[in-house]
């Protein structure tokens, strides 16, 4: 079953407010995808849209690419929850940073055909003034997909005609007449598209935005392998792909140098004279080795593949810890089944304060703590104790990575658990 329409909701407003409340409630179902339409009057401000009250919340994703703004006149903002939590009856409110009138709240609510999810696939905005109001080119990478716009005009004059996504008729149109005009539609696609969202209004300055969702199956984030070393040069172990998250820690007698191209993740850590650091990089393509982690005196990497390369991290934990028992801290995955959970230590040995590398990994099941913990259901917690033997110092990385089932670093992800 392809992704399907189910509902909608709207509210509409001329008076100057803070919040704005849908006029009817939504029945929506685990995993289903909401997509809200957002205008006001005035200068930009920030938005938010949630369950009026109560949980579960809800709440929406706006993305900068996603809103659309003539300075100090008219605004428009798309966004969207991607697997939303199962409420009978959702009531659903946009909160502005500032009291703002002539504003709208449009949600319409999808549901992803068995054994997928949907993501966030592609967008584009517009402005102008004029009777044909368009966004740019949309071209969408999925066959199973929907295309919701929006506009919103600074005249109060007559309402919207031919709203349509790539040239065809919109599948749904709410036309918010009686107000500044403001219009959403929407397009279900059973192939890709290259085209644009359009709309005629009467003659006035415009905004508009379109934003493309597609059904995927869910890749959930995977184990590459691991490699470690007692040099300043990191290198990746066997079979690593462009677009691999690679988890790094490094100790040494003092703080290693992260070089370029890393994101360091936490702070510093010190334990008997000796320090660690925690980064990570997604892979690259002509990456070989990474030298230049000054200070470091061993190193662990742990790669793995299916993570959004632009936000990889949802949360995370570094920690120095000293003998053989580790306590991981519990860490919540994304609502969005599908992350993985891992863990990966440096450790050092007491006895000849040596650093030593080790890997510990392990594909397990639901009754397991600790290890890589691959497809995850939504909102999993992960935690446990590790057993660090034969070291007695150890500096363990704990943190949530998302999966690729986010869409453009966002959607389904994947625990993983620190780097040894």
């Amino acid at each position: 079953m392809a992704l399907a329409y189910v509902s909608e909701a709207q509210g509409s407003t001329d008076s100057s407010v803070t919040t704005l409340d849908c006029t009817s409630s939504l029945n929506v179902a685990d995993g289903d995808l909401l997509v809200a339409v957002v205008t006001w009057e005035g200068n930009d401000t920030t938005v938010g849209v949630a369950k009026n009250s109560g949980s579960p919340a809800n709440a929406f994703t706006f993305n900068v690419a996603d809103k659309i703004a003539q300075t100090g006149n008219i605004n428009l903002a798309i966004g969207y929850v991607l697997a939303a939590a199962a409420d009978s009856s959702a009531t659903f409110r946009v909160t502005f940073g500032a009291a703002r009138g002539y504003c709208s709240l449009w949600v319409a609510q999808y549901r992803p055909g068995t054994g997928t999810i949907a993501v966030r696939d592609t967008g584009s905005t517009g402005s102008g003034s004029g009777t044909s109001a368009a966004t740019g080119t949309i071209a969408t990478t999925g066959t199973d997909a929907v295309v919701v716009a929006g506009v919103k005009t600074d005249t109060g004059a007559s309402s919207v005609s031919n709203a349509r996504i790539n040239s065809v008729a919109a599948d749904h149109t709410w036309d918010g007449t009686g107000l500044a005009v403001e219009a959403a539609w929407d397009r279900i696609l059973s192939a890709a598209m290259s085209g644009t969202a359009s709309v005629t209004i009467p003659s006035a300055n415009w905004v508009i935005c379109g934003v493309a969702f597609k059904a995927i199956t869910p890749a959930d984030v995977s184990f590459v392998g691991t490699s470690s070393g007692l040099t300043t040069t990191v290198s990746a172990p066997a079979g690593i792909q462009t677009g691999d998250l690679m988890l790094v820690t490094a100790v040494g007698p003092a703080v290693p140098t992260i070089p370029g191209g890393w994101t360091q993740i936490g702070t510093s850590k010190s334990g008997g004279g000796w320090y660690g650091i925690a980064a990570y990089r997604i892979r690259r393509s002509g990456d070989s080795t990474y030298s230049g982690w000054t200070n470091a005196a061993g190193w662990t990497l742990g790669a793995y593949r299916n993570v959004t390369t632009g936000d990889p991290l949802v949360a995370s934990d570094f920690s120095f810890y000293s003998g053989t028992s580790i306590p991981l801290p519990s860490l919540t995955a994304s609502p969005i089944a599908g992350d993985g959970a891992v863990y990966n230590i440096t450790g050092l040995g007491s006895s000849t304060y040596t650093v030593t590398t080790y890997a510990e990994e392990l594909d397990t099941g639901a009754s397991q703590t600790v290890g890589d913990r691959l497809g995850l259901t939504a909102n999993q917690s992960t935690s446990g104790t590790v057993t660090a033997s034969p070291t007695d110092s150890s500096w363990v990385l704990h943190v949530i990575a998302r999966s690729t089932n986010t869409g453009g670093g966002g959607g389904g992800r994947k625990w993983l658990l620190g780097a040894h």
